[in-house]
């Protein structure tokens, strides 16, 4: 079994990382619209990434007032 943990993640820093996931699993995978899968509350939000090793395969936000969502993990494929 691989070693994963979660971190909090800069939405500045390593947005790539999130972005790429993100696309990955709602945008190409799930057919959600570009335009509904950003929006203004990741500026905003605590993000977490997950890794496995050094590799990003999770995301999830924490919205100021306590919902989580965006949450994304890739299938193994990717």
């Amino acid at each position: 079994m691989s070693d994963i943990q979660v971190r909090l993640a800069d939405w500045q820093k390593d947005n790539a990382a999130l972005r790429r996931i993100r696309e990955i699993v709602f945008i190409a995978e799930q057919s959600v619209p570009a335009e509904l899968e950003w929006d203004a509350e990741d500026a905003d939000a605590v993000h977490f990434l997950a890794l496995e090793g050094d590799y990003p395969i999770g995301t999830a936000r924490l919205l100021p007032d306590g919902h989580i969502g965006r949450v994304s993990v890739l299938n193994g494929a990717e």
